[in-house]
């Protein structure tokens, strides 16, 4: 199998299980969500505070808490970072030019975020931002500008092997 065949399948198996993977944490409902965005915040609270673990565990719930809404909002830009960047990669592996790729791949990226908002005006205690749409489009041009970046390193050092 040629490694541009190999390297598809593993794209796009990424990315649909990102896809997936964003479909099923907007499934969770309201209390689901905060406790899994808690287990996160006390797995971070330790890292980007030195003092976490001094702390009471009243304490260690309160600072959880202040943190929740950036560890949610993180979440979010995470997510679809590697899914901007996944989806660029995608339409550059099917031999489409590097300008539209970077489209393609923002565009679809805010179509899904639009659509996983939608989603969760259906699920019991969430509702549909835009503003994480926007968050979401911030992710998805991170992403598409990281991915677009590698491209362009990957094909430098090809070129400068081809000419030695």
């Amino acid at each position: 199998m040629k490694l541009n065949t190999v390297l598809k399948i593993v794209c796009l198996s990424l990315t649909a299980f990102i896809l997936f993977w964003i479909f099923v944490m907007s499934a969770q409902n309201a209390d689901e969500s905060s406790k899994t965005s808690k287990n996160v915040g006390q797995i971070v609270a330790p890292v980007i505070n030195r003092d976490f673990n001094k702390m009471t565990e009243e304490q260690k719930e309160e600072y959880v808490s202040e943190i929740d809404h950036e560890v949610r909002k993180t979440a979010h830009v995470t997510e679809f970072f590697a899914l901007g960047a996944l989806l660029f990669l995608d339409f550059y592996l099917f031999k489409i030019r590097k300008p539209f790729c970077a489209l393609f791949a923002f565009l679809s990226g805010v179509v899904f975020a639009s659509l996983d908002e939608i989603h969760q005006i259906f699920i019991p205690g969430r509702a549909g931002m835009v503003t994480d749409v926007l968050i979401d489009a911030a992710g998805i041009t991170g992403g598409i500008a990281a991915a677009f970046l590698l491209v362009l390193i990957i094909e430098r050092i090809k070129k400068r092997k081809k000419a030695s």
